[in-house]
């Protein structure tokens, strides 16, 4: 909750699809250099994408392995297999686990090094082919933000193969939503040249952008008031926060919202999704009276936001006026009440309630 205030081996034939999609939606990111708070990758027909992360992910999701025409691991023992890599800074690559070397396991396993992304090619007896992999390496902060405030939520929405993996494809509505309110924070601070909206500190924003951008507004507090509750030593949630910088920190029940949100934070920092809050900057979990009085608000048509609803213009005076905003699909309780709330600058709505049915 934001606080109130300033085995899965990548089978690349079957993953072409969704690479060709990402990189379809990436391409038009990059023809906008406004939008330099994401990485700017290149318009490619990637043959697979890798989403991973320098905390870890399951089992094979960081293997590259090549295939042939008939979705047959490629035998490539006796010849020559060598790899090129933009991104070098970003990952390396090293024999896979049990192999001397590239050629006897038909391909990589590839290496987080910091956050960005990485293209590789590979050459065969010298020849270069025509496959190219997409590397995606999101900020570590936004997954341990997301698996300490939703992982309950995050477990449930993610969708799993008959062996309990969470599928490549796999997305969940409540992990894009919080996500992307990091995402929002970065580019409104960065829009508006002013690191005080969100007591961003100075020197960590600007230490290696834009994976830094995210850090600086996940790890943001003045003195003892931090913007995300579970970074605060104090909160119950914190414990999970910082286990959750690699996935072997966690307890094997946290693993689906940890492999979830490896790909969800890979998404959201590639742009290679639509934001489902609307520009939303801030969220919290809202109680039963708070809930109460938002459908009050929501039902009675309001024109101000109590204090008693949660948030109100007074504690985001910079950006309001505010109105409280709840997504479609984000996960609800049975009761009907949101997991989350959440906050963004007021829109044409007539009043200060938005909520999707």
């Amino acid at each position: 909750m934001l606080t109130k205030g300033n085995n899965n081996t990548a089978n690349i034939l079957l993953l072409s699809l969704v690479s060709l999609f990402l990189l379809t939606s990436l391409s038009c990111l990059i023809t906008d250099n406004k939008k330099i708070y994401s990485p700017q990758i290149p318009a490619i027909e990637a043959t697979a994408t890798y989403k991973i992360a320098i905390g870890g992910v399951a089992s094979g999701r960081n293997e590259l392995v090549i295939f042939d025409e008939y979705n047959n691991i490629l035998n490539l023992r006796g010849r020559a297999l060598s790899f090129e890599v933009e991104g070098e800074d970003v990952v390396e690559l090293v024999p896979r686990d049990g192999y001397q070397d590239f050629a006897s396991g038909s391909g990589a396993l590839i290496r987080p090094k910091k956050p960005g992304y990485a293209v590789i090619k590979y050459l065969i007896d010298g020849t270069r082919q025509e496959d190219e992999f997409l590397v995606i390496v999101p900020p570590q902060s936004i997954i341990q933000m997301m698996v300490a405030e939703a992982a309950r939520q995050i477990t449930d929405e993610a969708d799993v193969d008959e062996n309990n993996h969470v599928r490549l494809t796999s997305r969940s509505n409540t992990a894009e939503a919080i996500g992307f309110v990091a995402r929002n924070r970065v580019k409104i601070t960065y829009e508006n040249d002013d690191l005080s909206l969100f007591d961003v500190d100075s020197n960590l924003w600007k230490s290696d952008p834009p994976a830094s951008y995210f850090d600086a507004v996940i790890y943001a507090h003045n003195e003892d008031i931090y913007q995300y509750s579970p970074v605060d030593p104090s909160d119950p949630t914190h414990g999970i926060f910082e286990d959750a910088a690699t996935r072997d920190g966690l307890d094997e029940s946290f693993h689906r919202a940890y492999d979830q949100a490896v790909l969800t934070a890979a998404d959201i920092f590639s742009e290679s999704i639509d934001d489902p809050t609307g520009g939303a900057f801030a969220f919290f979990s809202p109680t039963e009276e708070e809930w109460s009085c938002i459908l009050d608000l929501y039902t009675q048509q309001g024109t101000n936001i109590p204090p008693s609803c949660g948030f109100t213009d007074s504690d985001f005076p910079s950006l309001a006026p505010i109105e409280l905003f709840v997504p479609r699909d984000i996960w609800r309780y049975k009761d009907g009440m949101p997991s989350f709330v959440f906050a963004r600058q007021k829109g044409n709505s007539e009043g200060p309630v938005v909520i999707i049915e």
